[in-house]
């Protein structure tokens, strides 16, 4: 398959993580700033800082978005972009395990929307959240070792892949606050930019700069 052709493939599921990627980041932001503040609902309820009927929508747009995040995922670690790492091909799929799970997460919430959050199913639920937050984190910061290593990326794509993944790991400690969605704002606007990286440069640097003679050496 030729460069091109891989190019023109891929970028149709970038396309839909770049925008499930900016649902993701700009929901967080506005509900930090619009919904948080104003809100009347105890932050003892699972569906805080909507109400319970409010979540049920958000929650499946939510899952339809992290469904396009992961098409865009599976396409980048079926790519070439952490050259020849073992580590770095592993880490793809664990990304890709760990938006799977986050799809199911966003599905599952909304049979306990009208919740508290010290229940059993809520504490299952926040359970699926954790697991897909660190298999998406553990597995960036894998890819972008690898990344970083290849030199597949160049400029400012290379740090991308790393800075999602340690921003992640940051996540895990900022979920119990009240600063939750902005740092799951922050997450989706870094993913946002791992999406437009894969976008804008599918293919490995030395591969989109060989010639079709090399090539079909």
């Amino acid at each position: 398959m030729s460069t091109n052709t891989t190019s023109q493939s891929s970028r149709p599921y970038a396309v839909a993580f770049m925008i499930g990627a900016a649902f993701t980041g700009l929901v967080g932001l506005y509900v930090q700033a619009f919904v948080q503040p104003d809100t009347d609902v105890s932050d003892d309820m699972w569906s805080y800082p909507w109400t319970a009927d409010d979540l049920v929508p958000f929650a499946l747009i939510s899952a339809i978005t992290a469904a396009m995040m992961l098409a865009g995922l599976v396409a980048f670690a079926r790519s070439d972009l952490v050259g020849a790492s073992r580590a770095g091909r592993i880490g793809s799929w664990i990304t890709v395990a760990g938006m799977a799970v986050l799809t199911v997460a966003q599905l599952v919430q909304v049979s306990i929307n009208d919740q508290r959050i010290d229940d059993t199913g809520p504490k299952l639920v926040a359970g699926i959240f954790g697991l897909a937050t660190v298999l998406l984190a553990v597995g960036m910061v894998m890819v972008g070792t690898a990344v970083l290593r290849a030199g597949t990326w160049d400029g400012w794509r290379r740090y991308v892949p790393m800075a999602t993944g340690v921003w992640g790991l940051l996540v895990l400690g900022l979920v119990t606050t009240k600063a939750m969605p902005t740092a799951l704002g922050i997450f989706g606007l870094l993913l946002l930019a791992f999406a437009v990286a894969f976008y804008t440069r599918p293919v490995p640097e030395s591969a989109d700069r060989e010639t079709p003679a090399v090539r079909l050496h």
